[in-house]
C-alpha cells in the first residue's frame, strides 16, 4: 500500500498510516528483536518512493514511537534506552544524507539494507540487558532480507510506473498517428493555461480534400495520409523551432490543433516565425506525400492567438477556426491569421 503512497493517498494520509503500520510492528511479537528488524521496513518503503523530506519526516516518528512503545510494553534500562535514542539519532542523520544525496533509486536500493542492518548488528552489541541474537551469521540474513526487500519495491515500483505511463499514453494519445487527442486538447485548452501558463498560437489545420481519398483510393490510404501529415508537422517543427514548446493533437477526422508557445513579447515578429514554419510545413508535406500517396496532399489552416482574446482560449480558438474556414473558402491550401483586437 505504501509502495504507490505519492500516486494513490493524500500526504498526510501517508503520514497517519507509515505511524499507524509501524507501531502494529512493535506490538505484534514479544520479541524486541523481532520487533527491531520489522520496525524499518515500513521505513524502508517509504525511502524508496517517496520524496526526502517525508523520508526524514518518518524518520523523526521513530524515537516518539519507540518511546511510547517502551513506556507501555517494554521497559527497558536508561543504558540500553540511550543506545535507541543514539540509534535514532543516526538514523534521520542518514537517511537525510542517503535520500538528499543519492538520487540513483538502483544505489539507494543496495545502501539502505546495508545501512539498516548494519545497524541493527551495532546495536545488538551495545545493548546489556536486552537479549539479542549477538552473531554474524544472523545479520547476513537479515541483510540479505532486506536486499530482497529492496529488489522487490524497487520492482514493483518500476512496474506499476510504466503501467502508469502506459495507460497515461493510451488515455491521451490518438492510436493512430501518435499525437495527443481531443480528449487532452480539451484539457490543455479548458482546464489549464496552454502549454505551462505561457502566451500560445493557436492553429487549426484540416486536410484538403480529405473525403475524395477516402473515397478514391480507399480508408487504407487515408490513415496513411493522417499519419504522414502527422509525422512530417513533428519534423517539420524539430527542424524550424527545435526549442519551443508545442503540441500537436488529432481533433477529430483530418483535423489537426498546433499549440505553439510565443517566446517574445514583440507578437508581429513571432507571426513571421509561424508563418514560415506552416510554408516549410506546406512544401513539405506536399512532397513527401507526392512520393508516399497516390496524389500528393495540401491543408489548410487558421490562426490566433491567445494574447488577442485577452487570454480567453476558447474565443481564441472559436476564432482560429473561423479563420480555417476562410482559408478553404478562398481557395484551400493556404492559412490565415487572427489579428489584435483594435
Amino acid at each position: 500500500m505504501l509502495i504507490y503512497s505519492d500516486q494513490l493517498f493524500p500526504k498526510f494520509i501517508i503520514v497517519i498510516l507509515y505511524i499507524v503500520f509501524t507501531y502494529i510492528i512493535l506490538i505484534l511479537d514479544a520479541n524486541l528483536v523481532d520487533r527491531l528488524i520489522l520496525y524499518f521496513v515500513p521505513l524502508l518503503f517509504i525511502s524508496l518512493d517517496t520524496a526526502p523530506w517525508k523520508v526524514i519526516f518518518c524518520a523523526s516518528i521513530h524515537p516518539w514511537l519507540m518511546a511510547l512503545y517502551i513506556g507501555r510494553y517494554a521497559p527497558i534500562p536508561h543504558h540500553d534506552a540511550r543506545i535507541l535514542f543514539i540509534s535514532e539519532i543516526i538514523l534521520m542523520i542518514v537517511l537525510a544524507v542517503l535520500t538528499i544525496g543519492v538520487k540513483n533509486k538502483k544505489y539507494l536500493a543496495i545502501l539502505l539494507p546495508i545501512f539498516f542492518s548494519g545497524l541493527e548488528f551495532w546495536q545488538s552489541y551495545q545493548f546489556k540487558d536486552i537479549l539479542t541474537p549477538k552473531s554474524l551469521s544472523v545479520f547476513i540474513c537479515i541483510l540479505v532480507a532486506y536486499l530482497f526487500l529492496s529488489w522487490l519495491i524497487c520492482y514493483i515500483n518500476a512496474v506499476c510506473t510504466r503501467l502508469r505511463n502506459e495507460l497515461f499514453y493510451d488515455k491521451s494519445h490518438d492510436a493512430l498517428t501518435h499525437v495527443y487527442n481531443y480528449q487532452q486538447l480539451t484539457t490543455d485548452l479548458f482546464q489549464k493555461a496552454p502549454i505551462a501558463n505561457r502566451d500560445a498560437w493557436i492553429v487549426i489545420m484540416d486536410i484538403d480534400k480529405f473525403k475524395s481519398i477516402n473515397d478514391t483510393y480507399g480508408h487504407q490510404h487515408g490513415n496513411l495520409a493522417l499519419k504522414l501529415f502527422a509525422n512530417t508537422l513533428q519534423e517539420t517543427l524539430a527542424e524550424t523551432i527545435p526549442d519551443r514548446p508545442y503540441r500537436i493533437y488529432r481533433y477529430g477526422g483530418e483535423e489537426f490543433v498546433l499549440l505553439v508557445t510565443s517566446e517574445t513579447s514583440d507578437l508581429m515578429a513571432d507571426k513571421q516565425i509561424i508563418q514560415s514554419v506552416l510554408f516549410c510545413f506546406q512544401k513539405k508535406l506536399y512532397a513527401q506525400s507526392s512520393l508516399s500517396l497516390p496524389t500528393p496532399i495540401t491543408y489548410s489552416a487558421g490562426v490566433s492567438h491567445t494574447v488577442f482574446h485577452n487570454y480567453h482560449t476558447l474565443r481564441a480558438f472559436e476564432k482560429a477556426d473561423l479563420f480555417l474556414f476562410q482559408s478553404k473558402t478562398n481557395g484551400r491550401n493556404r492559412f490565415s491569421f487572427d489579428e489584435p483586437a483594435t
